[in-house]
């Protein structure tokens, strides 16, 4: 929401992907520049540093959500297009099945 146009619109999806489950959030915004695009995952980078210095950020956030996602076997992208920017991770989607007994589910 920091990086949405004011009055901008943000999306959020959750889908299947046969059996991946993928989780997206996009807003209306300035591009990242695409040789930055890797980098906004390292640790401390800000692609505008004077407005970020500004509003107290650390660059901290996007590192935290890669390490998380890659920790169970996710990726987290992002991608610039038409005016919106996505951000989109993927996981391992276990399918589940409901034992009629109970209401238990458990994994196949």
């Amino acid at each position: 929401m920091h990086h949405c146009r004011e009055n901008g619109t943000i999306r959020a999806a959750l889908i299947r992907e046969g059996k991946q489950a993928v989780f997206s959030v996009a807003n209306e915004g300035d591009p990242i520049p695409e040789e930055e695009r890797e980098r906004i995952f390292e640790k401390f980078y800000r692609v505008d540093k004077a407005r970020n210095r500004k509003e107290g950020r650390y660059g901290l956030g996007l590192p935290i959500a890669k390490h998380i996602v890659e920790a169970h076997g996710g990726r987290i992208r992002v991608d610039c297009q038409d005016g919106w920017t996505t951000f989109t991770v993927s996981l391992a989607a276990e399918p589940l099945r409901r034992h009629l007994s109970g209401g238990r589910r458990e994994t196949e």
